[in-house]
């Protein structure tokens, strides 16, 4: 769902008028209300919405430009997510990307106001940026999903994969992420958790094998090296630490099955990878 342009008001209010008479120092809040209707042009906003699927599903996005402004103003007065939240009517709309250097603190206001996180372990490992505290997150009861915004990856096994190493690493404990008493197996734990997660943050209402869901579905190749002789209630394990490719069978994406070996899509990739690393393309630096 794409969002709706921004129209904030252009002339100033009789309490906007006062408090800017009382202003010396932050110049900037001044310049940005004065200005902010010229800044972020109907065009402008249009080209940012292009960004944004234009489908009916989830809930619509906080326009581009209202963010960009938020962003300007918590850049310029220095303040931490943990003030953002604090200043910020935050819901289970929003999504918090990454989340790799949260504080105890932080992950409290965002459990109480019903946010979820999405976490990116592939990224934050191809970049060193660092790691979350998944342990944190998951005793708060947090909406988790898995997503990649360096493209290195994307592969939602080798995600799960990278953040529980990252965790056991980081902690030195095996299974940070299995609970004993309610999911002894890691993967599924993981998988169930940012399933979830994903679906919310997705904005649909259901999701899964159930009815009225969204038919997307994966057939397992029960033949693969990875998952023969493992029992049904482990496969999740042999996917996620295990197996070294997909081993899926089918795959169907909303009541459709895809072709997993398409000559045509595979063609059209190497065409594109190749005008990607032709002399004066500019690749991306995570390759470097």
């Amino acid at each position: 769902m794409r969002p709706p342009l921004w129209h904030p008001p252009v002339d100033l209010s009789t309490a906007e008028h006062a408090i800017i008479k009382r202003i010396r120092r932050a110049k900037l809040f001044v310049f940005l209300r004065q200005h902010r209707h010229t800044l972020y042009t109907n065009p402008l906003q249009q080209e940012l919405a292009t960004l944004y699927k234009d489908q009916p599903q989830g809930h619509p996005p906080v326009p581009p430009a209202q963010l960009a402004l938020a962003t300007l103003l918590q850049a310029y007065t220095q303040v931490s997510d943990d003030e953002v939240i604090e200043a910020t009517t935050m819901d289970r709309r929003w999504q918090l990307v990454h989340a790799t250097h949260s504080v105890p603190a932080e992950i409290d206001a965002v459990a109480a106001c019903g946010a979820g996180v999405v976490l990116c372990p592939g990224t934050e490992g191809n970049l060193g940026d660092g790691l979350a505290d998944l342990p944190g997150w998951l005793s708060a009861g947090v909406p988790l999903a898995i997503g990649s915004d360096s493209q290195v990856t994307r592969a939602w096994p080798e995600e799960l994969r990278w953040l529980e190493y990252g965790q056991r690493l980081g902690l030195r404990r095996r299974n940070v992420s299995a609970a004993p008493d309610a999911e002894p197996s890691t993967a599924a734990r993981l998988f169930g958790r940012v399933s979830a997660g994903g679906a919310a943050a997705a904005g649909f209402a259901r999701w899964g094998l159930k009815p009225g869901a969204r038919a997307d579905l994966l057939v397992l190749d029960r033949l693969d090296p990875a998952l023969r002789g493992l029992p049904a209630d482990h496969l999740l394990d042999g996917i996620v630490f295990t197996a070294s490719a997909r081993p899926f069978a089918r795959v169907m994406v909303a009541g459709r099955w895809c072709a997993l070996n398409d000559e045509g899509i595979a063609s059209r990739f190497d065409d594109a990878m190749q005008a990607l690393w032709a002399p004066g393309a500019t690749p991306g630096s995570a390759y470097r």
